[in-house]
């Protein structure tokens, strides 16, 4: 029968794997940065959503919101 080896976690392997994880996440995140490309005005005003900003009153949304929530909610 083999003897299996039982791998000794410590504090400096667990931070040393931590950390090339951590290390390893950024640099794929850091990826999508190169991946960008410049978009022309044109092609902007297409993505643009097809409505207009409105400026809301807070105090009348507020109470939207909890009729909304009272209403149809939870």
């Amino acid at each position: 029968m083999k003897e299996e080896k039982k791998k000794d976690l410590s504090r400096r392997n667990f931070l040393r794997g931590a950390g090339a994880s951590v290390a390893g996440l950024a640099a794929v995140g850091g990826m999508g940065l190169f991946a960008n490309r410049v978009i022309s005005p044109k092609e902007a005003s297409a993505a643009a959503p097809p409505f207009k900003y409105v400026k809301l009153d807070p105090n009348k949304a507020a109470e939207m919101a909890f009729d909304a929530y009272m209403n149809k909610g939870g």
